[in-house]
């Protein structure tokens, strides 16, 4: 009885895996949404769920063309380099 009860377990773990990767295979991707409205497309976001009405590269992620660590739309001194 055990044993039945031990096989039964398995057949039914491993039944359920197949079931599971064929679910988060077929999620489909809308090309047309933009959730955080940044511009960019949600299958080709890389960076979702951005501030808005804050600058983004074509990725979808936050500028920070100074390159100073902050993104532009907080940075008070937009042309200056970090350690100045």
């Amino acid at each position: 009885m055990k044993r039945l009860l031990m096989v039964s377990l398995m057949v039914m773990m491993i039944s359920f895996v197949p079931v599971a990767q064929a679910a988060a295979d077929d999620v489909i991707c809308d090309s047309c949404a933009d959730s955080d409205r940044d511009g960019v497309n949600n299958c080709q976001d890389k960076c979702p769920g951005t501030i808005q009405d804050c600058a983004v590269d074509a990725e979808g992620c936050l500028l920070d063309s100074d390159k100073d660590g902050v993104i532009d739309c907080k940075d008070t001194c937009p042309d200056r380099p970090a350690g100045f």
